[in-house]
């Protein structure tokens, strides 16, 4: 075995996971905060010019109300949600061997263990206290990094790179 650590999926952890995704979208975050300051800016200008109109006021309402719901919706309601996480309290150890890395999760429910090629992950990115091995756009594993029993984060990152999967920060 070449590396391996043992993560528990905590509530902390899996917000900061969600948090981690949301905010990796700064294409989007800009482009929405360009829209509401223009929109913002319009709306003041037809009011300093004493121009009234409901459907620029609810215009300019449902622009507001779509942007503090998706703002919601991100940051807010996964803290509600999160202690129904299927995955909340989850231990996993991840066995990482030359061709393939094992996982063996055990919460509640029971234990599971699987076996999966290096293949299955599509892109390796790094936070200051985890690393987030994504099989999908939005899902992926969690390693803490001080949760290393062999090896260490580093040379896990770097074994990966030579495994050809794609690594951003």
């Amino acid at each position: 075995m070449k590396f391996s650590n043992r993560t528990v999926y905590d509530k902390e952890r899996l917000i900061r996971f969600n948090n981690f995704i949301i905010l990796k979208k700064r294409f989007f975050w800009v482009l929405m905060i360009v829209c509401a300051v223009l929109a913002s800016g319009s709306f003041a200008m037809t009011l300093a010019l004493g121009i009234y109109n409901s459907t620029i006021l609810l215009g300019f309402s449902l622009i507001v109300l779509l942007d503090v719901t998706y703002i919601f919706c991100c940051f807010v309601l996964p803290r509600f949600t999160v202690n129904k996480a299927v995955g909340l309290n989850t231990n996993i150890l991840f066995e990482f061997q030359e061709d393939t890395f094992k996982l063996s999760a055990t919460n509640k429910n029971g234990t599971e263990s699987s076996e999966l090629n290096y293949s299955s992950i599509i892109k390796v990115m790094e936070s200051k206290c985890d690393i987030y091995l994504f099989i999908s756009k939005h899902q992926g594993y969690i390693l803490d990094k001080s949760g290393f029993e062999a090896g260490c984060p580093d040379e896990l990152l770097e074994f990966l790179k030579g495994k050809n999967i794609p690594y951003k920060r």
